[in-house]
């Protein structure tokens, strides 16, 4: 049976160096290669065991504005495909020069998106055949108008979603949609008459403003789902002295130590004074500028 060696079992000797403190690494000026100055090789001219780096080959392209490794004479512009040029792809003398078109091609390749013409004289938003339907401002032809309400598309569909017969007609609701497509967010029924404001299962809860119902009604202070009680009324709210957050006691935050769960505001810190002594700040200073009441 033949054993297999790894190339890790035929040193001669041990190595007691990493890789990037190795004496034999490159030693050109620049280079962060991991690999010996005989193997140095420069992505520009392609040569091997060069004392030069990528940026500073004699061969570099010297196009104003080009930054891409590779020498001048292999410089390519988008525009006119040619190699060898001595402009870049935006300065090409041959650019589209259609009025608005920031496009990399030929004028004679300058394609509309409206009508789908290549060779036009025109952009889209000058194009001829571009969408007539009032207020309608997107790049198609009037026979491409699509309506996202009555999802019929076509040149005589000559309205646009505002003004749609089939749009939604429950009161209050300006969606995009029709009356049976209309859904209300607290019952989550969809083809109902009414909006959220005037859901009947919205939640009763006083002072509730959630467009939910009264069994989803949540509060931010004890994290309970179902509860009769506004988080600012929650019987488990925080009682530290001064504190208007909405959690409760036991997570009660400083803003001074950074502790939770502390029996005290960021005005009776007892860290606060050390704080301010401590970076040299007048305390009523440093009150301002945390905002501490």
């Amino acid at each position: 049976m033949t054993q297999t060696t790894s190339r890790y079992d035929v040193r001669d000797e041990v190595i007691h160096h990493i890789t990037k403190d190795c004496p034999d690494r490159c030693t050109i000026k620049g280079c962060t290669g991991y690999h010996t100055t005989a193997k140095h090789k420069c992505r520009v001219c392609k040569k091997t065991g060069v004392d030069h780096i990528t940026k500073d080959c004699p061969h570099k392209c010297t196009v104003k504005g080009c930054n891409y490794r590779h020498p001048t004479s292999k410089h390519w512009c988008g525009v006119c495909k040619k190699i060898g040029v001595n402009h870049l792809t935006g300065n090409c003398p041959d650019k589209c020069t259609i009025e608005g078109c920031g496009g990399h091609h030929l004028t004679s390749k300058h394609k509309c998106v409206v009508c789908q013409k290549i060779g036009v004289d025109h952009n889209e938003e000058e194009c001829p055949d571009r969408c007539t339907v009032k207020e309608c401002t997107g790049h198609h032809t009037t026979s491409q108008h699509l309506r996202e309400v009555c999802d019929k598309i076509g040149k005589d569909v000559n309205h646009n979603e505002k003004e749609c017969s089939d749009k939604c007609s429950v009161e209050g609701c300006g969606g995009y949609h029709t009356t049976s497509q209309h859904w209300c967010e607290v019952c989550a029924m969809s083809g109902v008459n009414h909006s959220e404001e005037d859901c009947p299962d919205r939640c009763t809860i006083g002072g509730c403003t959630g467009y939910h119902t009264t069994s989803r009604h949540w509060c931010k202070a004890c994290n309970e789902i179902g509860v009769k009680h506004l988080t600012k009324d929650c019987p488990d709210r925080c009682t530290i002295g001064g504190c208007v957050g909405h959690h409760l006691t036991a997570k009660h935050p400083c803003g001074v130590c950074n502790e939770v769960g502390v029996d005290h505001n960021e005005k009776n810190c007892p860290y606060r004074f050390y704080r301010s002594n401590k970076t040299g700040t007048n305390v009523l200073e440093w009150d301002q500028e945390c905002g501490v009441q």
